[in-house]
């Protein structure tokens, strides 16, 4: 099974999120989500960010209303300054299409934020592939 990371950004902050993640796992496959009728075929993960105050983007809701079987994960970026608003767009895809969420980070995220990413990422993979 090939890893596919299904993305949003409007900021930058999610595309950097994913610039650093291309760096450390050049061989996986990454997919920017521009298109209302992106539909997919191949397990992935969702990553995406939060707009305002804990609006979720109509894109990203959009994309995993029609894909979410198969979507394995959610992650999203978000900003603390937001209190609980932070990152809610994570509990709201899960909440409303039973993908689980992997990750909530701030902004384009951190060092360690890359690192629970792509070990989070690896094993969701290996246990799906048992």
């Amino acid at each position: 099974m090939n890893t596919t990371i299904y993305y949003e950004s409007k900021t930058n902050n999610v595309r950097r999120f994913i610039d650093k993640i291309r760096a450390k796992r050049p061989h996986w496959q990454f997919s920017n989500i521009v298109d209302v009728q992106h539909s997919i075929h191949e397990y992935g993960h969702l990553v995406t960010y939060t707009a305002s105050m804990g609006e979720c983007p109509k894109l990203s809701l959009h994309f995993a209303s029609l894909n979410s079987k198969y979507l394995l994960s959610v992650s999203v970026s978000g900003n603390r300054n937001f209190g609980h608003d932070f990152a809610l767009s994570a509990d709201i895809i899960t909440q409303e299409f039973a993908i689980p969420t992997l990750l909530k980070f701030e902004l384009s995220g951190f060092k360690e934020d890359v690192s629970h990413f792509i070990a989070g990422i690896e094993k969701l993979e290996n246990t799906f592939k048992k």
